[in-house]
């Protein structure tokens, strides 16, 4: 449903916003930005260089915010399987208390499980009641 050329900078502004905003409420979105934001706000607490996260002797304390991370976009990008990567990702939030900076200071873990539990508790990947 594209709109023609002709059409006004105004009217397919408006379009655009509607396209936006009805893409964003059939996905777990609020989910998925709770949980990439949990997994950067500890990356940022540990002061994690770009090239200490591509070093291979990358640990534990850097894997679980990029898993988290990576977690929050799945469940954005691929609603159907949001279940699997909501779980993935409170389990790393879970783990980033003991291995990363008590959570990075609490509050990437308090985003990483709220983001999963909502991942979790979306039907159908949206807002609202699913079909009965």
């Amino acid at each position: 449903m594209d709109l023609p050329a002709s059409v006004s900078g105004l009217r397919r502004a408006r379009w655009e916003r509607r396209r936006w905003r009805e893409w964003r409420l059939r996905r777990p979105f609020g989910a998925g930005v709770l949980l990439v934001l949990g997994g950067a706000e500890i990356l940022l607490v540990q002061r994690a260089g770009p090239a200490t996260l591509l070093a291979s002797g990358a640990d534990v304390r850097y894997a679980l915010p990029l898993l988290m991370c990576a977690c929050g976009v799945l469940v954005v990008f691929l609603p159907r399987g949001r279940r699997g990567c909501a779980v993935v990702g409170v389990l790393a939030s879970l783990g980033s208390w003991v291995a990363s900076d008590l959570g990075g200071l609490v509050l990437g873990m308090a985003f990483g499980i709220t983001g999963g539990l909502l991942a979790l508790g979306t039907s159908r990947g949206g807002v609202g009641p699913g079909p009965e």
